[in-house]
């Protein structure tokens, strides 16, 4: 697949990269509008990920599937439609542009768990930074120039530690993630380094590695235990200042996003 100096075509992959997603908002639970129409074609495109159609709901702009942490901004589907995403190299996904991908810039609400995450958001930021000449990300303190809004929110019924969102197909990265304060979070500090990598790639157009939908990357394993990509990211691969990249990961941000 071809790539330019001005987008690139990220997608939601099966293997090497791929994002997890659970993102809320506040410190208080998210609100969930069961009453919401679904749009058919967001629908479509949910279930084309291999999720059943009876357990997509809505909640807050974004729609949600039970028992998974990737969510899909509500926009999406019009998106890929109006910037006439095709699937000649049999890649189904979301468009982010170079432009936007090299000036990321993350906020954090008063939410946020700082205690927790601070450092090893800003460290994660920095290994995708250093990974790429195509990305990069920086955290800023004005919400209104923000491509990422961080938070935190408290909800016993979630199993998901932290959840984060797919881009929108308007060339934009994912917009939001958020950390569930509900769950212990008593992993070490590399192994929440790499957590924030994780949720990172998802915003970035990254799919689960070990999980359905999406599709394969060429050049990538089909199995790759080590990928920071996987729904539950391997442990103590990670620190502030040495990255755990598989080779999988590796190639998948190359065909992406090209590598230093």
């Amino acid at each position: 697949m071809k790539t330019n100096n001005y987008f690139i075509k990220c997608f939601c992959f099966i293997a090497g990269l791929m994002v997890t997603i659970s993102c809320q908002d506040e410190e208080s639970l998210l609100t969930v509008e069961p009453s919401q129409k679904l749009d058919t074609k967001m629908v479509e495109l949910i279930t084309q990920d291999g999720h059943e159609a009876s357990d997509i709901y809505i909640k807050d702009d974004f729609y949600r599937v039970r028992g998974s942490d990737i969510m899909y901004h509500k926009d999406m589907a019009d998106n890929l439609l109006r910037n006439n995403i095709n699937e000649e190299q049999r890649w189904h996904g979301v468009q982010t542009y170079y432009s936007h991908t090299r000036d990321i810039r993350i906020y954090k609400e008063s939410s946020f768990p700082e205690y927790l995450y601070g450092g090893p958001l800003y460290y994660a930021a920095q290994h995708w930074s250093n990974i790429s000449p195509n990305i990069n990300i920086a955290i800023t303190n004005s919400r209104s120039n923000a491509d990422i809004i961080v938070s935190g929110y408290y909800d016993s019924r979630e199993y998901g530690w932290a959840v984060a969102s797919l881009p929108t197909g308007n060339g934009n990265v994912g917009s939001w993630m958020w950390i569930n304060t509900y769950q212990p979070h008593n992993q070490s500090y590399g192994d929440k380094v790499g957590l924030m990598v994780h949720e990172l790639g998802h915003t970035l157009g990254y799919r689960h590695t070990d999980q359905g939908g999406g599709y394969h990357i060429q050049g990538t394993p089909y199995s790759d235990g080590s990928s920071v990509m996987n729904s539950g990211v391997p442990g103590g691969l990670w620190q502030s200042n040495s990255a755990g990249w598989s080779a999988g990961d590796k190639q998948a941000i190359k065909w992406a996003y090209g590598l230093y």
